[in-house]
């Protein structure tokens, strides 16, 4: 089911968003959404519902002025993740599942993580237990640090300055691969719900998979 305004089986739209393949946007927006479709029971699942990487709806949004750009990017969303993105490719390559909820990667996204955090209050609880399953263990990285709010973004190799939203096309290249990423996992997920009781001596099972 959708949360919010955004159907995540329509293209992001607007010059920030990665430009879309038709035949891909047309199967998408094809999807049989009925909610008598919906497995109840797989809420049962442990990551039922959950983003190994940020939704990229997450880093834009509608903008408020309708005569500019229609759609804004949060700043602050981009420059979280790119600070934290080499290390989490890094902890997913040794670490089965690191799926978290979206609500989760919102406030990892908009936490700002060099300010103080008062343990008391329940947002400051919610935010420690964010960064508790985001942050990597310093027992099991020794050495493995996320770039710091003062240091510039860095993508591709290419610096880009802290508070300044970079060019279209790199906003647009960032949106892609989490895409790219997003998706990667999705279909491993699926392989893997589909090919639980696949017989490997099966060859018809093999060819059919």
């Amino acid at each position: 089911m959708q949360s919010g305004d955004r159907n995540k089986f329509l293209p992001l739209d607007g010059p920030f968003a990665p430009f879309s393949i038709p035949p891909w946007s047309a199967a998408l927006e094809a999807v049989d959404q009925s909610p008598s479709l919906l497995l109840e029971s797989s809420k049962s699942f442990i990551h039922y519902g959950h983003y190994t990487f940020p939704d990229p709806g997450l880093f834009i949004s509608p903008a408020a002025d309708k005569k500019a750009s229609n759609m804004k990017v949060n700043i602050q969303y981009l420059e979280s993740w790119l600070r934290l993105r080499d290390t989490w490719l890094m902890r997913l390559a040794k670490e089965p599942s690191l799926a978290i909820s979206n609500q989760h990667w919102r406030t990892f996204l908009a936490a700002k993580l060099d300010a103080r955090l008062d343990g008391q209050t329940k947002a400051a609880n919610c935010l420690q237990q964010t960064l508790d399953l985001i942050i990597p263990k310093s027992d099991t990285y020794s050495g493995v640090k996320m770039r710091t709010s003062k240091e510039p973004l860095v993508w591709q190799g290419k610096e880009y300055p802290l508070g300044v939203l970079p060019p279209e096309d790199v906003v647009r290249q960032i949106l892609w691969e989490l895409y790219e990423l997003n998706f990667i996992r999705e279909l491993l997920s699926l392989d893997c719900r589909a090919c639980a009781d696949l017989d490997l001596s099966d060859t018809t099972q093999l060819l059919d998979r």
